[in-house]
């Protein structure tokens, strides 16, 4: 039998990047292009990137959208709370 997923609220959301960010000291995980990285090559993340439980977390998330569930589901994000997400990112 499978759980179904307990989302984050938006200030969990904020609270997840906010801190993350903050530990890392401010700096983003971005590629070459400046797109953001879920995670860098030098540990680094981007904010929606501190979401994502290491369990969670697939090299092959890496260059794709923040829309959709193959990132939206490992980040415990809700369809409703997409778009609040992505601006955050």
């Amino acid at each position: 039998m499978t759980h179904p997923i307990k989302y984050r609220t938006r200030q969990e959301i904020f609270n997840l990047a906010y801190t993350g960010l903050h530990g890392q000291g401010w700096r983003q995980s971005v590629n070459a292009e400046g797109g953001c990285m879920y995670r860098g090559p030098v540990g680094l993340k981007c904010a929606i990137g501190h979401c994502i439980d290491d369990q969670d977390y697939d090299p092959e998330m890496e260059g794709t959208s923040f829309v959709g569930e193959f990132i939206r589901f490992p980040a415990k994000i809700s369809l409703a709370d997409e778009q609040f997400a992505g601006k955050l990112q």
